[in-house]
């Protein structure tokens, strides 16, 4: 191999790295690959025949090349130490949703022995003729029903943890079903169904947090609304 492919080589070894590793690495790897080159110029420059000097011009294609290349790995530096500041201030806005109220997307909800009750919604995208409410518990078993809400939009249902004997339904998850039938006669209207629970725990071990909601582990991108806690609203009748 000539001085001048080595050269190349060395650059193109240093390019790899800073475009397939990281910025530490790609830092160490330019490093090597740099020295690599210096020596191999000054090996050449020290030996080439003063009669017939060899052309400059590619070890100084090599040294411009090996410039970008440093600044790339500085580059990534800055969108590290970015990346890190701005997933710092994403775990501290985390932290601040314990306690409140979150909605989410979805028809089930926990309940805990100190619960008083799930709070769901449904949103009905057309008008219905009659909606009815059930929720389920773990087993498929109704254990609530009530007539529902027709008109177009949000609905709230308030599912308490006592029963109609005053008993405290048992610990664990419950489902909300929506039946509604389409105004005009042409079907079932599919419903948007919606939970609201306490935030109890934020995890900022990985690069997103999770949020514990209702024994779920949820995105932040996940929250459709945060609210403080409420007062215990009235059970549907």
């Amino acid at each position: 191999m000539t001085a001048i492919d080595s050269t190349q080589s060395a650059a193109a070894q240093a390019t790899a790295a800073a475009n397939g590793q990281g910025s530490s690495t790609s830092g160490i790897g330019f490093a090597q690959d740099f020295d690599t080159f210096l020596t191999i110029l000054t090996t050449q420059l020290q030996q080439q025949d003063p009669t017939a000097p060899m052309d400059s011009n590619q070890f100084t294609q090599q040294l411009v090349q090996f410039a970008g290349v440093e600044q790339d790995i500085r580059a990534n530096d800055y969108l590290e130490e970015i990346s890190t500041k701005l997933g710092g201030n994403q775990a501290f806005s985390a932290v601040g949703f314990l306690g409140n109220e979150a909605k989410i997307a979805g028809d089930t909800g926990r309940l805990d022995t100190t619960d008083d009750g799930i709070r769901f919604s449904y949103r009905l995208p057309e008008q219905a003729r009659e909606t009815e409410l059930e929720v389920l518990d773990a087993d498929g078993r109704v254990v609530f029903d009530t007539e529902g809400k027709t008109g177009i939009g949000e609905h709230d249902l308030f599912f308490p943890a006592l029963d109609k004997n005053g008993d405290r339904h048992p610990p664990g998850a419950y489902t909300l079903r929506v039946k509604a039938e389409a105004a005009d006669g042409g079907g079932d209207v599919t419903p948007s169904l919606f939970v609201t629970d306490q935030v109890t725990a934020v995890d900022t071990s990985g690069t997103d947090p999770k949020l514990s909601i209702g024994g779920r582990s949820v995105d932040m991108a996940d929250v459709l609304a945060l609210s403080t806690p409420r007062a215990t609203p009235v059970a549907a009748p």
